[in-house]
């Protein structure tokens, strides 16, 4: 937890399987993360917030939607598109989780990160993608491949998109090609 210029609290929520939390099980829906980020949101006595979504986290802040109503004061997504996967996409997701499984998370940092940093990225800033494949490391196989099957699985965002009352930012990169500017419309 942090302050944003000394006037915002920030909180990071740790999803089930990622980071430090352990790997419980090898299968969670969206909702069930949206579920425990909103349990410590509640536990925090949070009363007004603007929820951060980045890649997989936007689908997740996108579940929140709902139970937090009017409490969410603003809804930032980056690299979230409110597109469903094509079929061929789905089906990718589920092969890279069964290959993450059987080879770990390194899988996933070749396969995703050159799709997900833009090449003048790639090119001009390296030491970007180093942290980032750092990142991933830090990741279990059962967690990442519990994510991508999360993402595969999910449904039409419309209904959820249809209740936000609240102000939206959606950010994507020109050079992003999973989720490329089109996407966010």
């Amino acid at each position: 937890m942090g302050t944003l210029f000394g006037n915002y609290r920030l909180i990071a929520p740790d999803l089930a399987s990622f980071g430090l939390s352990p790997a419980s099980r090898s299968e969670f829906s969206l909702s069930e993360h949206a579920r425990s980020v909103l349990n410590a949101i509640n536990e925090l006595a949070i009363e007004r917030l603007t929820v951060v979504g980045v890649s997989a986290g936007g689908y997740v802040a996108l579940h929140l939607v709902e139970e937090l109503g009017a409490r969410l004061q603003g809804l930032v997504l980056v690299n979230t598109s409110i597109a469903l996967d094509s079929a061929e996409i789905a089906r990718w997701r589920h092969e890279l989780a069964a290959e993450t499984e059987l080879e770990g998370v390194e899988i996933v940092a070749d396969e995703l990160l050159p799709k997900m940093i833009g090449n003048s990225t790639q090119r001009d800033y390296p030491e970007i993608l180093n942290f980032l494949r750092l990142m991933v490391r830090e990741n279990t196989p059962v967690g990442i491949a519990a994510m991508l099957r999360a993402l595969a699985a999910r449904t039409e965002p419309l209904g959820i998109l249809r209740r936000i009352h609240c102000p939206v930012v959606c950010v994507v990169g020109e050079e992003d090609i999973l989720t490329p500017p089109d996407t966010c419309s």
